[in-house]
């Protein structure tokens, strides 16, 4: 629970920068079997995706990939999956770590997760979908459907309040 709590502050020190996205050396080492040792692992990488480094970032998302598979019900499961697309995204505009073939058909399943969840829950699901999708779009070369998933993502989280993703779009 410590190391969880002191990731959690170490991310909003880095967000406001004044702090660094790699995890503070005095924290505990997280362990596969503890639940707690998830967080400093999303921590680290969704501050790395903050900071442009996205082979890191992505290295950090599988270093996580297994302990968030294990805990399926997690609320962090989500942002999880929303940063990781993300990031694949971004490696391949980079044309780095991955393929072409390997990323879009991930992207594909990462879309079709979204659809689902937004299905369910449009309000806190449906903007993160379009995201996905636009991302998709675009990587395609689907242009316009892209700005068009672009444009409703921003009105989706903007709608239910979720500037975060409001900006990330």
């Amino acid at each position: 629970m410590a190391a969880s709590v002191a990731s959690t502050a170490q991310l909003a020190r880095y967000l406001r920068g004044v702090g660094d996205p790699e995890l503070d050396p005095r924290l505990p080492a997280p362990t596969p079997t503890e639940r707690a040792s998830l967080f400093p692992l999303v921590y680290r990488f969704l501050a790395l995706f903050h900071a442009g480094d996205y082979r890191a970032a992505w290295a950090a998302a599988q270093s996580a990939r297994e302990l968030m598979r294990a805990v399926p019900g997690l609320a962090a499961v989500p942002e999880y999956e929303l940063y990781a697309a993300l990031t694949l995204a971004a490696l391949h505009d980079a044309a780095s770590v991955t393929t072409e073939r390997e990323v879009l058909p991930r992207l594909r399943e990462d879309e079709a997760r979204f659809a689902a969840w937004a299905r369910a829950c449009d309000a806190n699901f449906g903007h993160k979908h379009a995201l996905v999708a636009a991302e998709l779009a675009r990587l395609e070369g689907r242009g316009l459907e892209a700005l068009q998933l672009f444009q409703q993502a921003i009105h989706g989280a903007r709608t239910h309040g979720c500037v975060q993703y409001e900006a990330l779009a």
